[in-house]
């Protein structure tokens, strides 16, 4: 069996990774960070779940 890496791949991740930006976007809130840091997290995680563009780390 090849190493190939499928385009899915991130899929079983992404609840995961979904829950971590939230949860960090929660904790950011809670710390009365800037609205616009706490936006990207909740974009990124919408991105992620709607699957409608690739997720980019900045």
């Amino acid at each position: 069996m090849g190493m190939t890496t499928h385009p899915d791949e991130l899929s079983t991740d992404r609840p995961l990774i979904i829950e971590q930006l939230l949860l960090e976007a929660d904790d950011l809130s809670a710390a009365d960070a800037p609205h616009d840091q706490v936006d990207d997290l909740i974009n990124t995680a919408l991105e992620l779940l709607t699957d409608q563009t690739p997720a980019v780390r900045r």
